[in-house]
Protein backbone atom coordinates (compact mmCIF):
# COMPACT_ATOMS: atom_id res chain seq x y z
CA UNK A 1 0.00 0.00 0.00
CA UNK A 2 3.42 2.50 0.02
CA UNK A 3 2.80 3.37 -3.20
CA UNK A 4 -0.55 4.83 -2.83
CA UNK A 5 0.49 6.82 0.29
CA UNK A 6 2.17 9.67 -1.77
CA UNK A 7 -1.33 9.54 -4.37
CA UNK A 8 -3.60 10.04 -1.19
CA UNK A 9 -1.09 13.31 0.00
CA UNK A 10 -0.98 14.97 -3.16
CA UNK A 11 -4.60 14.42 -3.54
CA UNK A 12 -5.48 16.33 -0.30
CA UNK A 13 -3.00 18.89 -1.18
CA UNK A 14 -4.95 19.47 -4.63
CA UNK A 15 -8.38 19.81 -2.64
CA UNK A 16 -6.89 21.79 0.02
CA UNK A 17 -4.90 24.59 -2.30
CA UNK A 18 -8.08 24.52 -5.23
CA UNK A 19 -10.42 27.54 -4.63
CA UNK A 20 -13.78 26.50 -3.41
CA UNK A 21 -15.20 28.74 -6.54
CA UNK A 22 -13.54 26.12 -8.93
CA UNK A 23 -16.01 23.19 -7.55
CA UNK A 24 -19.68 24.02 -8.04
CA UNK A 25 -19.87 20.70 -10.65
CA UNK A 26 -21.96 18.68 -8.62
CA UNK A 27 -25.70 19.87 -6.83
CA UNK A 28 -23.84 23.28 -6.08
CA UNK A 29 -22.01 24.85 -3.29
CA UNK A 30 -22.38 24.67 -0.91
CA UNK A 31 -25.25 22.64 -0.32
CA UNK A 32 -28.78 24.41 -0.79
CA UNK A 33 -29.75 24.04 2.82
CA UNK A 34 -33.52 24.00 2.00
CA UNK A 35 -32.31 20.40 0.17
CA UNK A 36 -35.65 17.68 -0.11
CA UNK A 37 -35.06 14.07 -0.29
CA UNK A 38 -38.22 13.86 -2.41
CA UNK A 39 -37.67 16.47 -4.59
CA UNK A 40 -34.14 17.09 -5.28
CA UNK A 41 -34.47 20.71 -7.61
CA UNK A 42 -33.58 18.66 -10.38
CA UNK A 43 -30.51 16.63 -9.10
CA UNK A 44 -30.77 13.59 -10.22
CA UNK A 45 -30.25 10.72 -8.34
CA UNK A 46 -28.53 8.31 -11.03
CA UNK A 47 -25.80 11.33 -11.95
CA UNK A 48 -23.16 9.79 -10.23
CA UNK A 49 -19.08 11.33 -11.39
CA UNK A 50 -16.00 10.00 -12.33
CA UNK A 51 -15.84 5.96 -12.69
CA UNK A 52 -12.11 4.98 -12.90
CA UNK A 53 -13.45 1.28 -14.98
CA UNK A 54 -15.07 1.36 -18.05
CA UNK A 55 -17.34 -1.39 -17.19
CA UNK A 56 -18.60 -0.11 -13.93
CA UNK A 57 -22.53 0.00 -13.70
CA UNK A 58 -22.18 4.13 -12.71
CA UNK A 59 -21.25 4.64 -16.03
CA UNK A 60 -24.45 5.68 -17.82
CA UNK A 61 -25.55 4.90 -21.28
CA UNK A 62 -22.24 5.94 -23.15
CA UNK A 63 -20.09 4.57 -25.89
CA UNK A 64 -16.16 4.64 -24.74
CA UNK A 65 -12.96 3.89 -26.76
CA UNK A 66 -9.39 3.01 -24.68
CA UNK A 67 -6.49 3.09 -25.89
CA UNK A 68 -3.87 1.42 -23.38
CA UNK A 69 0.15 0.62 -23.93
CA UNK A 70 2.20 -1.21 -21.00
CA UNK A 71 5.69 -2.57 -20.34
CA UNK A 72 6.40 -5.54 -18.42
CA UNK A 73 9.10 -7.42 -16.56
CA UNK A 74 9.06 -10.74 -14.47
CA UNK A 75 10.21 -11.09 -11.05
CA UNK A 76 11.47 -14.16 -12.22
CA UNK A 77 14.42 -13.38 -15.16
CA UNK A 78 17.07 -13.70 -12.58
CA UNK A 79 16.98 -17.04 -13.08
CA UNK A 80 14.78 -17.91 -15.84
CA UNK A 81 15.17 -16.28 -19.44
CA UNK A 82 11.47 -14.91 -19.97
CA UNK A 83 11.06 -12.10 -22.01
CA UNK A 84 10.62 -8.51 -21.51
CA UNK A 85 7.53 -7.79 -22.57
CA UNK A 86 5.47 -4.79 -24.42
CA UNK A 87 1.57 -4.89 -24.65
CA UNK A 88 -0.63 -2.19 -26.68
CA UNK A 89 -4.90 -2.66 -26.24
CA UNK A 90 -7.40 -1.32 -27.26
CA UNK A 91 -10.88 -1.35 -25.97
CA UNK A 92 -14.39 -0.77 -27.31
CA UNK A 93 -17.26 -0.34 -24.70
CA UNK A 94 -20.96 0.47 -24.89
CA UNK A 95 -23.27 0.34 -22.39
CA UNK A 96 -26.96 1.27 -22.55
CA UNK A 97 -30.10 1.75 -19.77
CA UNK A 98 -32.52 -0.82 -21.10
CA UNK A 99 -34.93 0.11 -18.08
CA UNK A 100 -35.41 2.99 -15.57
CA UNK A 101 -37.80 3.74 -12.73
CA UNK A 102 -37.00 6.30 -10.11
CA UNK A 103 -33.94 4.94 -8.24
CA UNK A 104 -34.06 1.85 -9.89
CA UNK A 105 -31.69 1.30 -13.35
CA UNK A 106 -31.13 -1.72 -15.52
CA UNK A 107 -28.93 -1.62 -17.91
CA UNK A 108 -26.41 -4.13 -19.87
CA UNK A 109 -23.15 -3.29 -21.98
CA UNK A 110 -20.93 -4.91 -24.93
CA UNK A 111 -17.29 -4.87 -24.47
CA UNK A 112 -14.37 -5.89 -27.21
CA UNK A 113 -10.52 -5.69 -26.84
CA UNK A 114 -7.58 -6.51 -29.25
CA UNK A 115 -3.99 -6.69 -28.24
CA UNK A 116 -0.58 -6.45 -29.73
CA UNK A 117 2.06 -7.83 -27.35
CA UNK A 118 5.65 -7.55 -28.37
CA UNK A 119 8.31 -9.72 -26.44
CA UNK A 120 11.92 -9.21 -26.48
CA UNK A 121 14.48 -11.83 -27.21
CA UNK A 122 15.63 -13.80 -24.13
CA UNK A 123 18.68 -13.97 -22.64
CA UNK A 124 20.01 -17.13 -24.46
CA UNK A 125 18.38 -16.68 -27.81
CA UNK A 126 20.99 -16.67 -30.77
CA UNK A 127 22.12 -13.44 -31.43
CA UNK A 128 21.40 -13.58 -35.30
CA UNK A 129 17.44 -14.16 -34.69
CA UNK A 130 17.65 -11.19 -32.15
CA UNK A 131 14.43 -9.36 -33.06
CA UNK A 132 10.85 -8.95 -31.30
CA UNK A 133 8.40 -11.22 -31.72
CA UNK A 134 4.76 -8.89 -32.04
CA UNK A 135 1.79 -10.92 -32.17
CA UNK A 136 -2.04 -9.56 -32.34
CA UNK A 137 -5.31 -10.92 -31.84
CA UNK A 138 -8.69 -9.70 -30.79
CA UNK A 139 -9.99 -10.79 -27.32
CA UNK A 140 -13.76 -12.52 -26.46
CA UNK A 141 -16.60 -10.40 -26.99
CA UNK A 142 -18.31 -9.72 -22.96
CA UNK A 143 -21.52 -9.52 -22.65
CA UNK A 144 -23.02 -8.14 -19.46
CA UNK A 145 -26.71 -7.03 -17.23
CA UNK A 146 -26.62 -5.25 -14.17
CA UNK A 147 -29.41 -3.19 -11.80
CA UNK A 148 -28.48 0.09 -10.01
CA UNK A 149 -29.96 1.81 -7.32
CA UNK A 150 -28.86 5.31 -6.52
CA UNK A 151 -30.80 7.46 -3.94
CA UNK A 152 -30.26 10.74 -2.30
CA UNK A 153 -29.66 11.30 1.18
CA UNK A 154 -28.78 14.85 2.73
CA UNK A 155 -25.90 15.73 1.74
CA UNK A 156 -24.94 12.58 0.19
CA UNK A 157 -25.32 10.83 -3.36
CA UNK A 158 -25.38 6.95 -3.01
CA UNK A 159 -25.50 3.94 -5.11
CA UNK A 160 -25.08 0.02 -4.76
CA UNK A 161 -24.75 -2.38 -8.18
CA UNK A 162 -24.90 -5.76 -9.12
CA UNK A 163 -23.59 -7.05 -12.38
CA UNK A 164 -23.44 -10.53 -14.09
CA UNK A 165 -21.12 -10.88 -17.14
CA UNK A 166 -19.56 -13.75 -19.36
CA UNK A 167 -17.30 -13.85 -22.68
CA UNK A 168 -18.34 -15.90 -25.69
CA UNK A 169 -15.52 -18.04 -27.05
CA UNK A 170 -13.80 -18.01 -29.91
CA UNK A 171 -11.97 -19.79 -32.74
CA UNK A 172 -8.63 -19.62 -33.49
CA UNK A 173 -5.53 -21.68 -33.96
CA UNK A 174 -3.75 -23.15 -30.77
CA UNK A 175 -0.87 -20.30 -30.97
CA UNK A 176 -3.90 -17.48 -31.27
CA UNK A 177 -5.42 -19.52 -28.25
CA UNK A 178 -2.03 -19.28 -26.46
CA UNK A 179 -1.62 -15.46 -27.05
CA UNK A 180 -4.97 -14.45 -25.92
CA UNK A 181 -4.50 -16.47 -22.95
CA UNK A 182 -0.61 -14.69 -22.04
CA UNK A 183 -3.07 -10.69 -22.92
CA UNK A 184 -5.67 -12.21 -20.81
CA UNK A 185 -2.86 -12.96 -17.62
CA UNK A 186 -1.09 -9.42 -18.29
CA UNK A 187 -4.76 -7.58 -18.34
CA UNK A 188 -4.90 -6.88 -14.30
CA UNK A 189 -8.36 -6.62 -12.98
CA UNK A 190 -10.06 -7.27 -16.57
CA UNK A 191 -8.53 -11.27 -17.56
CA UNK A 192 -12.42 -11.51 -19.25
CA UNK A 193 -11.36 -9.39 -21.76
CA UNK A 194 -9.03 -11.69 -23.49
CA UNK A 195 -9.64 -14.71 -21.55
CA UNK A 196 -11.16 -17.70 -24.13
CA UNK A 197 -14.34 -18.38 -21.97
CA UNK A 198 -15.23 -16.13 -18.64
CA UNK A 199 -18.56 -16.07 -16.25
CA UNK A 200 -18.58 -13.56 -13.71
CA UNK A 201 -20.25 -11.44 -11.28
CA UNK A 202 -19.62 -7.87 -9.34
CA UNK A 203 -20.49 -6.04 -7.14
CA UNK A 204 -20.05 -1.78 -6.88
CA UNK A 205 -20.91 0.40 -4.09
CA UNK A 206 -20.37 4.25 -4.00
CA UNK A 207 -20.55 7.39 -1.61
CA UNK A 208 -20.43 10.80 -3.26
CA UNK A 209 -20.89 13.81 -1.41
CA UNK A 210 -22.88 16.73 -3.10
CA UNK A 211 -21.36 20.25 -3.62
CA UNK A 212 -18.15 21.59 -3.20
CA UNK A 213 -15.61 19.21 -4.52
CA UNK A 214 -17.81 16.11 -3.95
CA UNK A 215 -15.27 13.50 -3.44
CA UNK A 216 -16.19 9.79 -3.44
CA UNK A 217 -15.33 6.62 -2.81
CA UNK A 218 -15.75 3.63 -4.77
CA UNK A 219 -15.77 0.01 -3.88
CA UNK A 220 -15.40 -2.72 -6.75
CA UNK A 221 -15.60 -6.39 -5.49
CA UNK A 222 -15.70 -9.08 -8.62
CA UNK A 223 -15.91 -13.02 -9.17
CA UNK A 224 -15.21 -15.04 -11.93
CA UNK A 225 -14.55 -18.42 -13.70
CA UNK A 226 -12.01 -17.79 -16.90
CA UNK A 227 -10.59 -20.49 -19.31
CA UNK A 228 -7.51 -19.88 -20.98
CA UNK A 229 -4.34 -21.79 -22.75
CA UNK A 230 -1.06 -21.88 -21.68
CA UNK A 231 2.01 -21.93 -23.87
CA UNK A 232 3.06 -25.54 -25.69
CA UNK A 233 -0.87 -27.26 -24.15
CA UNK A 234 -3.28 -27.57 -26.26
CA UNK A 235 -5.53 -28.52 -22.94
CA UNK A 236 -8.01 -25.42 -21.58
CA UNK A 237 -7.06 -24.14 -18.02
CA UNK A 238 -10.05 -23.08 -15.65
CA UNK A 239 -9.01 -20.39 -13.02
CA UNK A 240 -11.06 -18.78 -10.43
CA UNK A 241 -9.85 -14.55 -10.08
CA UNK A 242 -11.14 -12.77 -7.45
CA UNK A 243 -10.76 -9.06 -8.04
CA UNK A 244 -11.17 -5.97 -5.06
CA UNK A 245 -10.82 -2.25 -6.04
CA UNK A 246 -11.04 0.78 -3.89
CA UNK A 247 -11.16 4.04 -5.59
CA UNK A 248 -11.52 7.51 -4.07
CA UNK A 249 -11.50 11.31 -6.22
CA UNK A 250 -12.75 14.27 -5.71
CA UNK A 251 -13.73 17.17 -8.69
CA UNK A 252 -10.60 19.78 -8.77
CA UNK A 253 -12.69 22.15 -11.34
CA UNK A 254 -16.25 22.61 -12.30
CA UNK A 255 -15.77 19.83 -14.98
CA UNK A 256 -12.32 17.96 -14.14
CA UNK A 257 -12.37 14.96 -12.31
CA UNK A 258 -9.08 13.27 -9.99
CA UNK A 259 -9.27 10.13 -8.69
CA UNK A 260 -6.83 6.98 -7.25
CA UNK A 261 -7.26 3.65 -6.85
CA UNK A 262 -5.27 0.51 -5.68
CA UNK A 263 -6.45 -2.97 -6.62
CA UNK A 264 -5.65 -6.61 -6.36
CA UNK A 265 -6.13 -9.54 -8.25
CA UNK A 266 -5.61 -12.93 -6.95
CA UNK A 267 -5.63 -16.04 -9.36
CA UNK A 268 -6.47 -19.79 -8.21
CA UNK A 269 -4.42 -21.97 -9.72
CA UNK A 270 -2.00 -19.66 -11.74
CA UNK A 271 -3.24 -18.26 -14.79
CA UNK A 272 -1.88 -18.45 -18.34
CA UNK A 273 1.49 -17.61 -17.82
CA UNK A 274 2.19 -19.07 -14.27
CA UNK A 275 1.12 -15.65 -12.06
CA UNK A 276 -1.24 -15.71 -8.93
CA UNK A 277 -1.21 -12.47 -8.12
CA UNK A 278 -1.02 -8.83 -8.85
CA UNK A 279 -1.53 -5.41 -7.60
CA UNK A 280 -2.47 -2.06 -9.40
CA UNK A 281 -2.36 1.08 -8.45
CA UNK A 282 -3.60 4.10 -10.71
CA UNK A 283 -3.97 7.78 -10.46
CA UNK A 284 -6.03 9.24 -13.16
CA UNK A 285 -7.92 12.20 -14.43
CA UNK A 286 -11.06 13.22 -16.64
CA UNK A 287 -12.53 15.98 -18.02
CA UNK A 288 -15.94 16.38 -18.70
CA UNK A 289 -18.49 18.38 -20.83
CA UNK A 290 -15.41 19.02 -23.26
CA UNK A 291 -18.46 19.14 -26.15
CA UNK A 292 -21.92 18.09 -25.18
CA UNK A 293 -21.51 14.80 -23.39
CA UNK A 294 -18.06 14.16 -24.58
CA UNK A 295 -14.88 13.45 -21.76
CA UNK A 296 -11.23 12.94 -22.29
CA UNK A 297 -9.87 10.91 -19.36
CA UNK A 298 -5.95 10.04 -18.64
CA UNK A 299 -4.67 7.63 -16.71
CA UNK A 300 -1.29 5.75 -15.14
CA UNK A 301 -0.85 2.70 -13.87
CA UNK A 302 1.70 0.67 -11.66
CA UNK A 303 1.49 -3.33 -11.25
CA UNK A 304 3.57 -4.82 -8.88
CA UNK A 305 3.36 -8.37 -7.92
CA UNK A 306 4.14 -11.83 -9.87
CA UNK A 307 5.41 -9.66 -12.51
CA UNK A 308 5.84 -5.73 -12.34
CA UNK A 309 4.75 -3.49 -15.37
CA UNK A 310 3.63 0.37 -16.35
CA UNK A 311 0.39 0.87 -17.92
CA UNK A 312 -0.29 4.63 -19.28
CA UNK A 313 -3.83 4.70 -20.97
CA UNK A 314 -6.00 7.47 -22.83
CA UNK A 315 -9.85 7.33 -22.92
CA UNK A 316 -12.39 8.95 -24.69
CA UNK A 317 -16.30 8.33 -24.20
CA UNK A 318 -19.33 9.78 -25.11
CA UNK A 319 -21.90 10.17 -22.85
CA UNK A 320 -25.68 10.67 -24.41
CA UNK A 321 -27.87 12.50 -22.49
CA UNK A 322 -24.80 14.87 -22.05
CA UNK A 323 -22.56 14.84 -18.62
CA UNK A 324 -24.88 16.13 -15.45
CA UNK A 325 -25.20 19.78 -15.35
CA UNK A 326 -23.91 21.81 -12.11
Amino acid sequence: MRPACPLLVATLAVMAAAPPAWANWRDNCPVDPEFSDKKPAGKDADQHGVTPDIDSVFGGTRLVFASRGAAFSSRETSTRALPRTRMHTTIAHGSATLYRKTSFNLGGSLTLAHGIRASEPTRDADPDQMVDEIQSDFGSLVGSLHVRWSFLSRGWRNGIGFRIFGAAPRRGSLDQRILRGELAARSPLEPQLFAERSVGAAFERRYELRGCFAPFVHVNLAAMANAAHRAGDEELHWFLTGVTALSAGLHVTDYTSAYIQTGFELDLPRNAIKSSRIQRYRLGVEKNRVWRGLSIGGHLDLMVGSFDGVFAGLDLSYRFGGAPKP
